[in-house]
């Protein structure tokens, strides 16, 4: 089996810092170790992935055990088709959520500042909190994301994650999609 890992894959799957090392420690043993299957990972998506987990003060030794468990490799983007109505529907599903998120930050705006010409600090952050849940959640809103639907679609592999975005695109695109907290006890399963 195949399996193209998000960073979502190794950083939401615990609540604190101390579980997240341990299991990313685990996985990385885990990975090395499984001679049945293949994990795969974009290049776009390792390096966010490397800086996050040196921001999270994990060992460069686990780093690169889980460099060395990961095969890097970028989806052939010149090669690969994406149906019309894959482009279609995300343009669409993109211009709806701009239009909304929009009008929410004005309503917000609007409602905090009081009539004060300029709103403070706090109304900002706020404004721009509500419309980057709005524009971002269930979407795929970067280049890594897409990248990892990518590749899965061309190596017919399944996805490994923990986000909406992937999720729903991967379903509309017929990706296999495996949450990344089912992950471990699947794959354990499968042996």
């Amino acid at each position: 089996m195949k399996y193209v890992m998000d960073t979502s894959a190794f950083t939401s799957v615990r609540k604190n810092a101390a579980q997240t090392k341990k299991y990313i420690r685990e996985l990385a043993k885990f990975m090395l170790e499984d001679k049945r299957n293949k994990y795969y990972i974009p290049k776009t998506v390792w390096h966010e992935l490397e800086i996050l987990l040196r921001n999270k003060c994990l060992s460069e030794k686990c780093i690169s055990e889980l460099g060395e468990a990961l095969m890097l490799k970028q989806p052939s983007r010149m090669e690969l088709l994406i149906p019309a109505q894959f482009v279609n529907d995300y343009v669409n599903e993109l211009r709806v959520r701009i239009n909304k998120g929009l009008k929410e930050a004005e309503k917000l705006v609007l409602m905090k500042s009081g009539g004060i010409n300029r709103p403070d600090d706090e109304v900002i952050r706020e404004v721009r909190e509500k419309y980057r849940t709005l524009m971002r959640q269930g979407m795929l809103d970067s280049e890594e994301d897409l990248d990892v639907l990518l590749l899965a679609k061309e190596l017919s592999g399944t996805v490994v994650a923990n986000d909406e975005g992937i999720e729903k695109w991967a379903d509309k695109w017929g990706v296999h999609y495996i949450r990344a907290d089912r992950f471990c006890g699947h794959v354990k399963r499968e042996a």
